[in-house]
């Protein structure tokens, strides 16, 4: 996919923060890619994201953390988080569709 100058632009504004961190509508989209929908990033989320073992605790945390941001920014909704395992959690969030009511 081409980037026009204008969409280059709007992904390097900053469109939020999290622990004096500026995060930009990029970073976002990068998050959000953990856990989006192939085939619609409006549908409903149910995503496992599996770190890598030996992920330092307070990264993984922080990576959680701004995952579920991305998920809010993105549809709207609110994630749960439901650790699977040491280094597995699940994603779950309504989705930008069924936020909206549609």
């Amino acid at each position: 996919m081409v980037k026009t100058q204008q969409t280059v632009e709007l992904d390097k504004q900053v469109v939020d923060t999290f622990e004096g961190e500026e995060l930009t509508r990029e970073d976002m989209k990068f998050l959000f890619s953990f856990v989006e929908d192939t085939d619609n990033w409006k549908n409903p989320i149910n995503r496992q994201v599996n770190f890598q073992c030996g992920y330092p605790y307070k990264k993984m945390q922080k990576s959680i953390a701004k995952i579920g941001r991305a998920i809010t920014f993105f549809t709207g909704s609110v994630a749960t988080v439901i650790q699977v395992s040491t280094y597995e959690y699940r994603f779950i969030a309504d989705g930008y569709y069924k936020t909206i009511g549609a």
